[in-house]
């Protein structure tokens, strides 16, 4: 049963209201009193429609366009994995997913307007993860598959390559340093989301989207507890962005020290963190647990962890996915959707859309 007008704006209203991390008094004080908080929850309980004029208050307030408010596509999330941090409040984890809702919401309107929709197809589909030891192996086949073929060479663009295999990737803005990324699945498709600041170290932002990578791919029992799956994931990242073959070329076997410019020069290569090419050396036993632990020590008294680490301005790739632009602009030229739908679903401004466009050869 379609739903009315009011009960999509309902949802609208609080969806914004949640993404701004706003209470209902606080959305009421900033809107300046009127209307107050009872009546904005009678309006998010569809009890009640404002006018047009309050609702271009609200969109100017919580800095939507006014399409937002009434916009019917739904999603629905399930099986959310958040990676663990001890402080994400529960108001900017709301605001969070809300943020991330409202992005897959926009992407899945864009494809069924496109008619283009990559499906994801679930690679180990037989078999089940219970030894952290075979994520070697499930890191090899995935890399080797048919529907992957990426061998041995280096993943230069991680965020393209699983848009390509149909895993929606988003990057929200959120001040919140507590958070870096969840996986899980958005309309039973699945999803990744990372958090924008990890843009400031691309290295560790690959890492993090390989992690949660290794959420969607690897066939994990659901019985396992949340920390047994995590130790699972947690060796596949290294794995997958540092495959065996080619790494341990590079590398050397049985090494007993290694430089600075060798780890920066793999860095570039890889675009890997310093740190986890050496927790991959280890992995694979190619260097001294003594090297290995007076690395950790010289790491941490130089403090790479909160300062940086050497090498960061020597990684020239990027982490980018533009499909659901690249759908709506398609759109567009072909006059599927009018350019004001096309600002809409990529949340910018007409004129911000039109610039980015700009004109369409026919």
């Amino acid at each position: 049963m379609s739903k009315t007008i009011q009960e999509i704006f309902s949802k609208r209203l609080q969806q914004a209201r949640k993404m701004a991390c706003l209470s209902l008094r606080d959305f009421s004080i900033a809107m300046g009193g009127e209307p107050s908080h009872t009546m904005i929850s009678r309006y998010e309980k569809a009890e009640a429609m404002p006018d047009g004029s309050v609702v271009a208050k609200m969109s100017e307030v919580l800095n939507q366009s006014v399409d937002f408010f009434f916009r019917s596509y739904e999603i629905e999330f399930s099986e959310l994995r958040f990676r663990k941090k001890v402080k994400l409040g529960a108001g900017e984890r709301c605001a969070i997913e809300e943020k991330a809702r409202d992005f897959f919401s926009r992407y899945a309107e864009a494809e069924e307007i496109a008619g283009q929709k990559v499906k994801y197809k679930v690679p180990f589909a037989n078999n089940e993860l219970t030894k952290a030891e075979e994520v070697e192996k499930y890191a090899e086949e995935l890399r080797s598959a048919q529907y992957w073929d990426i061998g041995n060479n280096p993943v230069p663009n991680l965020h393209q390559l699983m848009e390509n295999k149909g895993i929606k990737v988003h990057e929200v803005d959120t001040e919140d340093r507590n958070f870096d990324g969840f996986s899980g699945e958005a309309n039973n498709e699945p999803i990744i989301v990372l958090a924008k600041w990890l843009d400031e170290n691309i290295p560790r932002k690959r890492m993090t989207a390989a992690h949660e990578l290794g959420h969607i791919v690897l066939p994990i029992p659901e019985e396992l507890s949340e920390k047994q799956q995590e130790d699972l994931v947690k060796p596949f990242a290294g794995a997958f962005l540092l495959p065996r073959k080619c790494f341990t070329e590079m590398f050397g076997s049985n090494r007993s020290g290694i430089s600075l410019g060798e780890l920066i020069d793999l860095k570039a290569y890889f675009g890997v963190s310093i740190m986890g090419i050496m927790y991959r050396a280890g992995q694979l036993n190619l260097i001294s647990q003594a090297t290995l632990k007076r690395f950790f020590i010289a790491a941490n008294k130089a403090k790479w962890r909160t300062l940086g680490e050497p090498g960061n301005d020597m990684y020239q790739g990027a982490e980018s996915h533009g499909r659901l632009r690249q759908l709506v602009f398609q759109c567009v030229a072909e006059g599927d959707m009018s350019s004001s739908k096309g600002s809409a679903l990529l949340g910018k401004s007409l004129e911000g859309f039109r610039s980015e466009f700009r004109e369409s050869y026919v």
